[in-house]
């Protein structure tokens, strides 16, 4: 018998999306090398009918409705809160963590969002 044993890096990142209370998706660093990020100028996003748990963004070079890669410092976004609500997520009582993967549709990279947890956000308190 001939074993191999493989080297597992523990600390390699995977690329992660959240929603923000303000409705702007947030990728991580892995997030954005993953989806080249810095080369694209907008996405459209799409719905599964079947499933609530999954969205889908595809690069476009359409301006109608196509969101906008932005930048804050360091960290990537796209402000679709308004697609978020009409998908019904809610944002501004969970933060929503989603695992991104890629397919192809149409002979073009397809960027695939799965929710993987909600975190029930702490309710804010009025300081007197």
């Amino acid at each position: 018998m001939a074993i191999t044993f493989l080297d597992i890096n523990i600390n390699k990142g995977k690329p992660k999306a959240t929603i923000h209370y303000t409705g702007k998706l947030g990728f991580n660093m892995e997030a954005s090398v993953f989806m080249k990020l810095k080369d694209k100028k907008s996405y459209l996003l799409g719905a599964d009918d079947e499933k609530s748990n999954v969205f889908f963004l595809l690069e476009t070079n359409e301006d109608k409705s196509a969101a906008k890669v932005a930048k804050a410092g360091k960290y990537y976004y796209l402000n679709v809160g308004d697609a978020f609500e009409t998908l019904g997520y809610k944002y501004k009582e969970n933060t929503m963590l989603f695992d991104i993967t890629k397919d192809t549709y149409e002979g073009r990279d397809l960027f695939v969002f799965t929710l993987r947890r909600q975190i029930k956000r702490k309710e804010k308190q009025d300081v007197k």
